[in-house]
């Protein structure tokens, strides 16, 4: 009796072991499908290249840095998606680039750029953008109508902003928060010697002179002097507002 009761309690421990086998080997079998289906995801064909993000960059041009032949024609993974990026990154305007799969079958570019808030003076025109830093291979006529910087005589270091390059670039930032309407009104921004910038208006090429310590003050002021110089004065050639709760008008020498 004895014997009979120990056989019938082994039984059911080999039945729960088997069971416990059979569940082991299926989470195998899984594992393995699902492995090799990651695999098999990791690469594919492209049929489709997609930019986004871009402001004033033609996308063909982009594309074509990605070698979209070799793209289509063979099978990618993720470390041709990241030779990818770096192909494009390596264009002078783009600040950063992110690639990405979009299922099934298409590549997604997606770019920040580096855009101009104003060009410099000289040939070729380059740019320069709001943290200062020189743009060069710029095409002018996407970006539309920007100031100039002038006056800045010592060549300006790819990258970096000199002492007078930054001047005008602080005062143009000014000009954006505290008197956009006038910014589109300006062809030229000078940073001058003694905390000067001195600012063109279109048209008439009127000179705004100011103080930098007293730019976010006055600037809100500029187009109602301006007005009333041109009405007192002509041809009005500059309005000088540098000094504290005084308006000096100089008329353009030679008369109309």
């Amino acid at each position: 009796m004895n014997r009979l009761r120990s056989r019938q309690r082994i039984i059911p421990r080999l039945g729960m072991l088997a069971g416990v086998l059979i569940t082991l080997a299926g989470v195998g079998l899984l594992s393995r499908a699902a492995m090799s289906g990651l695999s098999a995801a990791t690469t594919f064909t492209v049929e489709e290249l997609r930019v986004e993000g871009n402001r004033y960059l033609d996308p063909a041009e982009l594309i074509a840095l990605a070698q979209p032949a070799r793209l289509t024609s063979e099978e990618v993974d993720d470390e041709d998606l990241e030779m990818l990026g770096e192909r494009i990154s390596a264009h002078p305007l783009v600040e950063r680039v992110v690639v990405h799969r979009s299922l099934p079958a298409s590549v997604v570019i997606e770019v920040e750029e580096l855009v101009p808030v104003a060009f410099l003076e000289g040939s070729p025109v380059r740019g320069v953008d709001g943290r200062g830093r020189v743009l060069e291979q710029l095409e002018p006529l996407r970006y539309g109508a920007l100031p100039f910087i002038t006056g800045t005589t010592a060549d300006p270091v790819e990258g970096e902003a000199s002492g007078a390059l930054w001047r005008a670039v602080k005062a143009l930032q000014e000009l954006s928060e505290h008197a956009p309407r006038l910014l589109d009104r300006v062809s030229e921004v000078q940073p001058r010697a003694g905390g000067e910038i001195a600012l063109v208006l279109t048209g008439d090429a009127v000179v705004v002179r100011l103080a930098e310590r007293s730019l976010e003050r006055m600037l809100p002021l500029v187009g109602a002097l301006v007005m009333e110089g041109r009405r007192r004065h002509a041809p009005l050639a500059e309005v000088d507002l540098r000094f504290e709760n005084t308006v000096i008008y100089r008329e353009r020498k030679g008369g109309p």
